[in-house]
């Protein structure tokens, strides 16, 4: 059974659980920020997949300090 949450708002992302059905765990938890626009938005990196709920905010830390 898929645990789908949204913890809340870290630095403008919303983060969520939701592990696809294949082997790697690798893509389980997803961000995105509140401004995506989806399609248009591909190429800002905006949106991302991460293992774990520290690599979510590691990634994001990544994007805003740049």
């Amino acid at each position: 059974m898929t645990d789908k949450h949204t913890p809340g708002p870290y630095r403008g992302y919303w983060i969520t659980y939701d592990p696809p059905p294949i082997w790697s765990r690798a893509f389980d938890w997803h961000y995105v920020h509140q401004d995506h626009d989806g399609a248009e938005d591909s190429g800002d990196n905006r949106a991302g997949s991460a293992a774990s709920w520290d690599a979510c905010l590691s990634e994001i830390d990544d994007l805003e300090d740049d």
